[in-house]
């Protein structure tokens, strides 16, 4: 036998070499011999490159099998001549083909679709890129059958470049996430979803006929929404989405009736399959049914303008028949004609039913546990703007503060960008903030470190910085300086909390803490300070005078200063001091005019002897630590101040005390609800010769 080939007279003569693999590897590996195959049919393949959609159903097959898409990319690479977007069409398979559960059945549908137009156009790297990647801002759909729409739409392109598809672009899938499009691929996907299930349930999907229904659906919805029906292949235009589905109404009733005819010869021939009879195709019924296949029985549904809610029962020759039901569980029957059946849209709002007793109840004001949070929080807030209020000495009520100058404040200036500055020269010390701002419940015991909080029963809050343009609160401006020596202001450390409260015959005042006293064995005590708001409405809240006073004070209360003569001649008399009380006096009240002659020559002596001072406190040390006195015919028990000059006076913390230091202080009000009642100050030392040399100097320019 002559053989005109050499290789085939090899073969005939010589034979061929056959690898076999193992059984067992398609066991542990199922997808291998397939992938192996078509890697052997790529390395033949060289007049022609896979297309995309042949790509995912190649990604699709290795996905199911290896459940994997990273593997099922690398498989793929292997078996296909590669692209260098694979794994975009990765991603487009993994998250919009259609589910490994429905065995990709969306990507199965386009290559079905891509073998009936007999396609070989690629799409191109952006276009695919759009498809996998665009997301529209919708929450509950990722929109698979209008992405699909536009593959197949790009499929059945009469216009090329390069073998790649010029009918629709990457900008037009982009117009598409525009809020005026919003509504239209809303309607869209929800025609195409439910035209999709119409096929799938009746089997038409796996038909040609069904498939080229289903694909000219699709084509006509894309081109339809980017304006450009006239350049597709069809050449024809529909104008409005419910022509289109008109259209495939249409084309899937001859279908079924070619169905229909096939199940006739079936049925006569002995097969089982049911026979649509001539009056299944003459309900009025079964159509309406059909055309509106988008409502489902025991579905929900409102119409336009219409907040009722309204569950579809079924359709007669008419009619599209719901229910709709009351608070009370009373039903009543709707029907509304076929052709505004339109108007209805799908809900998934509940319908309105009576709470029972039990969650009325748990909801009730007085057991809900979110509002007794709220009151909780509302408590802590006006425990801070009463401590903020009274410790700097400005007026709680909200109107009245609004009238007065944070004293705080004055020597300070503050700047846009959050900082602050001294204006005046401050004393070292001599100032101190305090925390005000919003509140936040505090989660965990970590959250509170560092900050100021506020505890309500069982609750902590934290006390929140307010933004630079709203309220100036100074505390949280301040800085934290590097070293302590360089510190020119204080913080005010203490836990914000509410202080002891005391009733004394009038408005019910909480006490800052800073005003009580505790020594080491327990015994408390009030520090009555003559110029603090809180102190002026303890003992002068009652009076009606009081609330029209724009600054009340004690300081200029002749009680008060009457108690400070008794605490003297006190502290005289158990020292043995007689005749130097007079001189005294003048430096405890720091007021009068006796003793300003005898001040004026302290003054120009005191260069002379430095000491004085010194051995004035060494003499108040050597007095006992407290005095009794009697008030209203109560004992009371007094503090030793420390010196002379002292115009605090602390008494022991007890209600019977306190009432009847506040009884002997209201004796006599005089000078103390006067706005402009100010105590008398005493220039002495360098001070005194400073104004009498500034007087002998305006007198020499006279």
């Amino acid at each position: 036998m002559q053989y005109k080939d050499k290789f085939f007279q090899e073969l005939c003569t010589e034979g061929w070499k056959w690898r076999v693999v193992c059984c067992e590897a398609e066991a542990a590996c199922p997808w291998l011999p397939s992938m192996l195959q078509a890697s052997a049919n790529s390395t033949n393949l060289v007049s022609k490159n896979a297309t995309e959609i042949e790509v995912a159903a190649s990604l699709a097959y290795h996905f199911g099998m290896t459940k994997n898409m990273q593997t099922a990319i690398d498989t793929t690479k292997a078996a296909l001549p590669n692209i260098s977007y694979m794994n975009s069409v990765g991603h487009y398979v993994q998250h919009f083909g259609g589910g490994d559960k429905g065995g990709f059945e969306l990507i199965a549908f386009l290559q079905q679709l891509s073998k009936s137009f007999g396609h070989s156009l690629f799409l191109g790297e952006e276009y695919m890129d759009a498809l996998a990647f665009t997301r529209f801002s919708d929450p509950s759909s990722t929109y698979p059958f209008l992405r699909a729409s536009f593959w197949a739409a790009a499929m059945s392109s009469p216009k090329s470049a390069d073998s790649i598809s010029k009918l629709v672009t990457k900008s037009d899938i982009e117009k598409l996430k525009g809020t005026n499009m919003k509504t239209q691929i809303k309607t869209a996907e929800t025609l195409l979803s439910l035209s999709w299930n119409l096929l799938s349930n009746t089997g038409s999907l796996h038909e040609k006929k069904g498939v080229r229904a289903m694909g000219h659906m699709m084509i006509r919805t894309a081109l339809l929404l980017v304006k450009k029906e006239a350049k597709g292949k069809e050449g024809k235009t529909f104008g409005t989405l419910q022509k289109v589905h008109e259209a495939f109404t249409a084309e899937v009733g001859d279908g079924n009736a070619a169905g229909a005819a096939t199940t006739a010869e079936s049925s006569e021939s002995g097969g089982e399959l049911r026979i649509m009879s001539l009056q299944d195709t003459a309900s009025a019924a079964i159509i309406a049914a059909t055309s509106n296949s988008w409502l489902k029985v025991g579905a929900r549904y409102v119409q336009k303008d219409n907040p009722a809610i309204y569950e579809f029962v079924g359709m007669d020759n008419v009619d599209g028949i719901f229910k709709l039901a009351d608070a009370w569980g009373t039903d009543y029957t709707l029907r509304i004609p076929h052709k505004d059946l339109r108007n209805m849209r799908a809900t998934d709002k509940k319908v309105p039913a009576l709470h029972s007793a039990e969650h009325v109840a748990r909801r009730r004001v007085d057991s809900f546990m979110t509002l007794e949070e709220e009151v909780a929080k509302a408590t802590a807030l006006t425990m801070l703007f009463n401590f903020y209020s009274e410790l700097l000495g400005i007026m709680s009520r909200v109107i009245e503060c609004a009238q007065q100058v944070d004293e705080c404040l004055v020597d300070l200036q503050f700047t846009s960008d959050g900082k602050v500055y001294a204006a005046n020269n401050i004393k070292k010390f001599a100032l101190k903030v305090f925390p005000m701002g919003m509140l936040s419940k505090s989660k965990n015991a970590a959250d509170e470190k560092g900050k100021v909080v506020i505890s309500v029963a069982t609750d902590n809050f934290i006390v929140q910085p307010p933004k630079n343009d709203r309220c100036i609160v100074p505390f949280f401006w301040v800085g934290q300086c590097s070293e302590e020596g360089l510190a020119n202001m204080e913080h005010f450390q203490t836990k914000v909390k509410v202080g002891e409260k005391q009733l004394i015959d009038g408005p019910e005042v909480q006490i800052p803490k800073m005003l009580i006293q505790e020594d080491s064995d327990g015994q408390k005590w009030f520090k009555v300070r003559p110029s603090h708001y809180a102190i002026a409405k303890l003992m002068l809240g009652h009076l009606e005078e009081f609330k029209n006073c724009r600054q009340p004070s004690l300081a200029a209360s002749p009680q008060i200063a009457e108690i400070r003569k008794m605490l003297l001649d006190k502290i005289t008399t158990a020292l043995g001091l007689a005749g130097a009380a007079e001189s005294e006096q003048d430096d405890f009240f720091g007021q009068g005019n006796q003793g300003d002659d005898a001040n004026a020559k302290a003054a120009d002596g005191l260069e002379e002897d430095e000491q004085t001072p010194k051995r004035r406190k060494l003499t108040y040390q050597k007095a006992p630590p407290t005095i009794n006195l009697e008030l209203g015919g109560i004992a009371c028990t007094f503090k030793t101040p420390a010196t002379g000059r002292e115009s605090d006076i602390i008494v022991m913390l007890d209600a019977k005390q306190l009432t009847a230091l506040a009884d002997y202080v209201i004796q006599d009000t005089s000078g103390c609800l006067q706005g402009d009642a100010k105590r008398t100050y005493k220039r002495t030392g360098q001070y005194r010769k400073v104004r009498q040399n500034s007087q002998e100097f305006e007198q020499g320019d006279e």
